[in-house]
């Protein structure tokens, strides 16, 4: 039975691992063995965890943005960052760093896999300032706490400013196992943790046991969410001291442990004893819910559980809906309340009015104190958030109205340290920014994580732009893709539509923002002119046909087209034609190059831009032309350079003449020349022997003579 078992395992594993290769892009990367060396995750592939998984031997293990990390639900995956090592999973808000499941859709539950383990270095109040973190068969790779110490030979050395890395825009999913009662594998365990160690915007959702509990330490955390938790949210033990701000806590009222559960509990140690250092957190600003005014489980027990001799401090916190309030239990706290300021300036709402405050043993000075010094509210609609028991899109925001707002202090003990931001409001959150945004996931057993096998939700845009024609006839249609819907959009012209038309030509950049605010995506757009396009031309000797595309033609009625000789700087008039697509000009002189321009005409006033400047050459005429009387002669030819042209019946009055080598550069010209004696004298200087064509136009004939130049 040994054996099927063992081999009933293996094909299970490797059914998952083919089911999560089929439906992933990424490679899937199995991790069973422990990791001793530095080692780098990245969001190229997708990792499972395999068993128990140890970062030891003061090695690094840094995961990149975006990385996907699965937990094996046969094996009850786990990692393990031991006393010394590092872990630096460092997220962003579009590319969270998520732990999660390695079932599908859908099949995803509280215990899938086991979670995260840190254990570091610094003090704890357990007999020789060590202990074995819970939830783990002991070994020596489970201590925590500055005690058996290898920094100092292995004696008693603690550092409360231990590092054990950086977890940063991080999601939990689906942990928690039991290795027996009260000892659990939570989402995010800390024991003996520094305060070198940073914790912020990290997400634990349906955790089979705590969300988040802390043994000893001092490390400190901003912007914890604890999400359908089983047991308790927010849990401290064994001399934990650490600092916390802008947490949120949000339950199914439907789903609560056996034991008992609660927003926060904290005892000194198991013992109550006096062991120091004394559990004494401060948490300010935490927006915690459990069930709405009647919970439907009945082992949803208090808002705050302060009991064992803790020192556990709360403030400017709204703590609501469960059956008790405040529960103050045992003397030792009792008296802790009596002698500081533990909690102060919280507001409570409960449904039942006499279980704002209990006490045990009653003390009627507990009692009265702690009503005085907090605000309580008999059901939760006095405390005016917007929509906060909706589990799939919570909002926890303040409306107007709210006794949140406006009515935070910071002058209690603790809060004067550097680490907390003074805020107005009481909770989380102000009334307008949420700081959950993007990386936060509400619905994570509907979310296709193997799709692409990595986590990012910057929106991606496209668009089709189209160019300018007639003015403020561009556009920018744009799309986007990945992130999170519905978006926003801010266009540099001030638009905030999708898309946006009638534009000139230039620049356009939007800024994409997706549902949560954190992921945006800016990207520039260029509208440029839509002209009219020549394509070519047909010359003759006297005449040019240009020929242009009818890109455009379907948006203007239709054309103006000019030309000039390319020599000179003055253009003829404009020529108003229709939708066609070509023109010929006649009576050019031959070997002659012409400038043509055209452009669009959208209405009687308005046209499109220019057309570039397009050029084309009259062909060379090479044989003597008939046109004209034979009595047209140039004298002497062959010439030295010096000859005389007869013009017989040219107008003489209106002479151009120009003279070109074989090559067609031009040698000699002479424009609207007055001729004396019906010809015209020409001196050609420092051009080289050979044939030369001398062309003879007076604006209605065309006449060309050979001329050979010879040198004496």
């Amino acid at each position: 039975m040994k054996k099927l078992s063992t081999k009933l395992k293996a094909i299970l594993m490797i059914a998952i691992v083919t089911l999560i290769a089929s439906k992933s892009q990424a490679a899937v990367i199995v991790v069973q063995s422990n990791i001793t060396t530095n080692t780098t995750w990245s969001s190229s592939n997708v990792y499972q965890l395999k068993g128990y998984v140890y970062v030891t031997n003061n090695a690094i293990l840094t995961i990149g943005a975006g990385t996907l990390i699965v937990g094996d639900s046969v094996t009850k995956g786990c990692l393990i960052v031991t006393r010394g090592a590092k872990l630096n999973a460092i997220g962003t808000a579009c590319k969270p760093i998520v732990f999660t499941s390695s079932k599908s859709v859908n099949n995803r539950n509280r215990g899938d896999w086991g979670g995260i383990i840190l254990l570091g270095y610094a003090s704890i109040n357990q007999l020789g300032d060590t202990a074995h973190i819970e939830g783990i068969t002991t070994n020596p790779l489970t201590l925590y706490g500055g005690g058996l110490n290898p920094n100092c030979g292995g004696g008693n050395c603690p550092n409360d400013n231990d590092n054990s890395g950086t977890l940063s825009y991080v999601r939990i999913e689906y942990p928690g196992i039991a290795l027996s009662p009260n000892s659990e594998i939570n989402g995010l365990t800390c024991g003996g943790v520094g305060s070198g160690t940073t914790l912020d915007h990290i997400q634990i959702s349906y955790s089979n046991d705590d969300a988040y509990e802390f043994f000893g330490g001092t490390v400190n955390a901003k912007h914890l969410v604890a999400f359908r938790t089983l047991d308790d949210d927010f849990d401290t033990d064994n001399g934990y001291r650490g600092k916390l701000q802008f947490l949120v806590g949000l339950r199914d009222p439907n789903v609560a442990d056996i034991s008992g559960s609660n927003g926060f509990e904290s005892d000194n140690d198991a013992a109550g004893s006096t062991n120091l250092p004394q559990t004494n957190p401060i948490f300010s600003n935490v927006t915690w819910l459990a069930g709405a005014d009647t919970t439907n489980n009945v082992n949803f027990k208090r808002n705050v559980h302060i009991r064992r001799n803790s020192k556990m401090r709360i403030y400017n916190s709204i703590l609501m809906g469960n059956i008790i309030g405040l529960y103050i239990d045992g003397a030792a706290t009792e008296g802790s309340i009596l002698s500081d300021t533990l909690l102060i300036n919280n507001i409570n709402a409960n449904k039942w009015t006499p279980n704002f405050v209990i006490s045990t043993p009653v003390d009627a000075n507990v009692n009265s104190l702690l009503l005085s010094a907090n605000d309580f509210y008999n059901g939760n609609a006095g405390v005016k958030l917007n929509n906060p028991y909706l589990l799939t899109n919570p909002d926890f925001q303040p409306i107007a109205g709210s006794p949140a707002n406006g009515t935070s202090e910071f002058n209690h003990a603790g809060l004067n340290d550097p680490f907390f931001t003074e805020v107005s409001y009481r909770g989380a959150f102000d009334g307008t920014n949420d700081w959950t945004g993007d990386w936060v996931n509400w619905n994570p057993n509907a979310t296709n994580y193997f799709n692409t096998g990595k986590i990012d939700y910057t929106p991606t845009i496209t668009a089709v732009i189209t160019k300018k024609t007639c003015p403020n006839s561009g556009s920018v249609d744009v799309t986007v893709s990945n992130g999170i819907s519905p978006f926003s959009y801010t266009w540099s012209n001030n638009s905030t539509t999708q898309d946006i038309s009638g534009l000139n030509n230039g620049s356009y950049t939007v800024t994409v923002s997706d549902e949560g605010k954190n992921c945006k995506k800016t990207k520039s757009f260029t509208v440029g002119i839509n002209k009219v396009l020549f394509t070519s031309c047909t010359p003759t000797a006297s005449s040019i046909t240009v020929f242009w595309s009818n890109s455009i033609q379907s948006q203007v009625t239709g054309y103006i087209i000019r030309y000039k000789k390319h020599s000179v700087t003055t253009w003829g008039a404009w020529t108003t034609i229709g939708l066609v697509t070509s023109r010929t000009f006649t009576g050019l002189l031959s070997n002659t190059q012409y400038d043509f321009q055209i452009a669009g005409k959208c209405s009687s006033t308005t046209y499109t831009s220019n057309s570039a400047i397009y050029s084309c050459n009259t062909s060379i005429v090479r044989l003597e032309e008939t046109a004209v009387s034979s009595s047209v002669n140039i004298y002497p030819n062959p010439s030295t350079g010096d000859f005389r042209i007869e013009l017989g019946n040219l107008n003489n009055n209106n002479v151009n003449v120009k003279i070109t080598n074989v090559a067609g550069q031009i040698v000699y010209t002479a424009e609207n020349e007055i001729v004396e004696g019906n010809a015209l004298n020409v001196h050609l200087e420092n051009v080289a022997e050979g044939i030369y064509f001398v062309q003879i136009t007076d604006g209605t004939n065309v006449f060309v003579k050979h001329l050979n130049i010879v040198k004496p």
